[in-house]
């Protein structure tokens, strides 16, 4: 968006500082400061995405007590511009903070998005729509570009070349022989002076002379053939590194085959999944469960299988998947109230709120409905009017049951985005 959402809300005539620069200035600090916070603690995402969302939040929650003295702390006054508690204002002043912090935050924009998608359905939004309408489609955008990095499969893989250095020279070890001269000298001689000249047969004392100085000649030379061996080469060095680079090279070519093909076996086992309608928690077909426990079953399932960031059309592909069950008694669209006390009580269901209590903590104010099922006795002990007041929702509003497997697949998102550790995005942000 090219304007800031203080000022959209400014414009719409949803929040009046009378003409006043220096007041418009104070709301944007409040909400540089507040976005401070969110970034250091973004945990604290989905329960300011949930106060952002609800014109009728209470005026005690604890996310507007904390963002009101944050605008104490920067504009004491603020009394004389506004008759009342400003929920309006500071809701203008969270939602600005919002973005900003899931322009740098990639977690902060997971939580937001999906609490938006959960929330907003069943919120009264009337002159602010367009306001959010440009803020969820901005940051639930850059949420889905970040998924498709783990989830695209690329046409081609590219693996370098591989790159041998060359092995240092072998040095041969060798010592130079030499010849015993005075030891030949005296065996020549002695072989030249050794036969007697036959006067009547020269050949046989030419014969006599040849051997002496053969066997001579041929000692000296097995002397220095002896001292000049050559000493073991140790090639060990030398095929060590040619190992480690091509052991390097396939690694690094298995990783590359690996990283690119990860989106496609992500996708292959959603598929094998969604045919097989079995449960991996349960280790059951989702068939042997009616359809409004199958599909609680069914949200923790899919979480399990996926990273943090997913595509927009993964909580579609859940609903799907739930649509494929047969119907059961009780199936279609229920009361939230009573889906609320069967995710609460159902010993079926005790592997979502095991996973649910890893995620959130017992809820103190607006919190995700997930943060309720993760503490059953606090739901339990609750009056419909206390839980109207957590949740931001009515308990009479109707939902489906792939509608509830979707709520509770963007809760448990939620949960795990402000868990993982932080991942800055480089370049332009998301709104």
């Amino acid at each position: 968006m090219s304007e800031t959402v203080l000022l959209r809300f400014l414009g719409s005539g949803l929040v009046d500082v009378g003409g006043d620069d220096a007041k418009l200035g104070k709301l944007q600090a409040t909400s540089a400061a507040i976005a401070v916070v969110l970034k250091k603690a973004s945990s604290k995402v989905p329960n300011y995405s949930l106060v952002a969302f609800d014109s009728n939040v209470p005026s005690a929650d604890p996310v507007v007590v904390e963002v009101l003295n944050a605008l104490k702390e920067i504009w004491p006054t603020y009394v004389n511009t506004f008759a009342s508690t400003p929920i309006t204002v500071l809701r203008a002043i969270i939602l600005d903070a919002l973005v900003e912090a899931a322009r740098e935050d990639e977690r902060a924009a997971v939580a937001f998005s999906a609490s938006a998608r959960n929330i907003l359905q069943f919120m009264e939004t009337g002159n602010e729509l367009p306001i959010w309408v440009d803020v969820v489609n901005d940051i639930e955008a850059a949420v889905d570009s970040r998924a498709e990095q783990e989830w695209a499969t690329p046409g081609s893989i590219n693996v370098g070349q591989l790159e041998l250095q060359s092995p240092p020279a072998i040095k041969i070890g060798n010592a130079p022989g030499k010849v015993d001269r005075e030891s030949l000298r005296s065996k020549l001689t002695a072989g030249a002076g050794g036969p007697q000249w036959p006067q009547n047969n020269p050949s046989a004392w030419a014969q006599q002379l040849g051997n002496g100085f053969a066997e001579a000649i041929g000692e000296a030379i097995d002397n220095v053939a002896a001292q000049s061996k050559v000493g073991p080469i140790d090639l060990t060095a030398s095929f060590q590194q040619l190992t480690s680079a091509v052991s390097g090279y396939v690694s690094e070519a298995l990783r590359a085959v690996s990283g690119a093909t990860a989106g496609l076996q992500r996708r292959t086992n959603l598929i094998w999944w969604k045919q097989a309608l079995f449960s991996p928690s349960k280790q059951k077909s989702y068939r042997a469960y009616p359809v409004t426990i199958a599909s609680a079953l069914m949200a923790l399932d899919l979480y399990q299988q996926i990273p943090m960031f997913s595509p927009t059309s993964v909580s579609a592909f859940l609903e799907e998947a739930v649509r494929s069950l047969p119907p059961s008694p009780g199936a279609g669209e229920r009361v939230l109230k009573d889906v609320l006390r069967e995710a609460c009580e159902s010993p079926t269901l005790d592997v979502v709120r095991a996973e649910a209590a890893k995620l959130f903590p017992s809820p103190l104010g607006r919190s995700p409905i997930l943060a309720l099922i993760a503490h059953p006795e606090t739901c339990g002990s609750l009056k419909d009017d206390e839980l109207r007041r957590i949740i931001g929702v009515s308990l009479d509003v109707h939902i489906s049951d792939p509608q509830w497997a979707s709520w509770l697949f963007r809760d448990l998102q939620t949960g795990r985005s402000t868990k993982e550790q932080p991942k800055k995005r480089a370049g332009k942000g998301t709104a």
